[in-house]
């Protein structure tokens, strides 16, 4: 059950609960309106303080990490190719030009440079 603005209830919630909620809501912007607007501007005004002190999200994945992670995944999916490649025709002998040894040193840099901290 969504109750506007803000509220969301869903099965399992007591009927006790969902007055509590609604009287506290009702009561909070009865508050609100009561006050002058100096009030109103301090009260403004404690809430943007609080709210500068929160942490600010950070990305889930920074950038650097997320270049890094692509660009391993296209490694691995060029061998992946080329394995698949073998499975399906086997006239299809050897490696070409050392492309295991080539994305596996890559992958390990990529790697590397991810724990120290240096991005791709």
């Amino acid at each position: 059950m969504h109750l506007v603005p803000g509220l969301r209830f869903d099965k399992g919630c007591k009927t006790e609960g969902l007055l509590i909620a609604l009287q506290r809501r009702a009561e909070y912007y009865a508050e609100l309106d009561a006050m002058t607007p100096e009030e109103r501007a301090k009260h403004d005004e404690r809430i943007a303080e609080f709210k500068s002190m929160l942490p600010r999200p950070v990305p889930i994945v920074p950038e650097d990490l997320r270049r890094s992670l692509e660009a391993v995944a296209r490694l691995n999916n060029e061998m992946y190719r080329w394995t698949s490649c073998l499975s399906y025709n086997g006239s299809y002998v050897g490696e070409p030009e050392g492309l295991f040894k080539r994305n596996i040193r890559e992958i390990e840099h990529i790697l590397d440079n991810c724990i120290n901290g240096k991005g791709e």
